[in-house]
């Protein structure tokens, strides 16, 4: 019944009983000591109320400190405190960091008014009424101006300043809202 491919099959799948390096017992002794087997997992357990329309609902586990049980401890007191002084001085540089920032964004010049002031002085009105000379002059001034100024670039620098401002008003914000919640901890403590 067995036919020669199947033959063949088999006894390549078996070779290695044939093999003189194998041990059986020794194979076997290997897997018993290293197997990690995982088993089935626990059925949800039973609620004690009768079927109903409702389900009961498993309440979160809250993991609460010694401090929160009700045990007023130096410990948990100095560091609410700790953390409401470490919050504000954050927010203090935090804040010195925006008025910074809102000094440079007032700082910052007008390059528009230079550009024009510097086009009104070429002396013609059109650049069809320039000869080819005159153009390669312009053409040689406005690269010396965009060599000499192109590390202001006031419209980028001026939406990376209005963006900061942002970031840090935001983060304000946020170290705003730690602050009180430390506060109403150091309270409760």
């Amino acid at each position: 019944m067995t036919t020669p491919d199947n033959r063949a099959s088999v006894e390549a799948f078996l070779a290695h009983i044939t093999d003189p390096g194998y041990n059986a017992a020794e194979r076997h002794a290997y897997y018993l000591r290293t197997r990690q087997l995982k088993g089935r997992k626990a059925a949800a357990p039973k609620s004690t109320t009768s079927r109903s329309s409702h389900r009961a609902v498993a309440k979160p586990v809250v993991k609460k400190s010694g401090a929160q049980f009700g045990k007023k401890t130096a410990y948990g007191r100095a560091a609410a405190q700790a953390q409401v002084a470490a919050i504000e001085g954050r927010l203090g540089t935090l804040r010195k960091v925006l008025q910074d920032l809102l000094s440079q964004s007032k700082e910052k010049p007008k390059s528009k008014d230079k550009s024009s002031s510097s086009s009104k002085s070429s002396g013609s009105n059109s650049k069809r009424d320039l000869t080819p000379k005159q153009k390669a002059d312009q053409a040689k001034r406005s690269k010396e101006f965009y060599d000499k100024h192109k590390e202001l670039k006031p419209k980028a620098e001026g939406k990376t300043v209005e963006e900061k401002i942002k970031n840090v008003r935001a983060q304000i914000k946020q170290m705003q809202s730690e602050l009180a919640a430390a506060k109403a901890k150091l309270k409760r403590s």
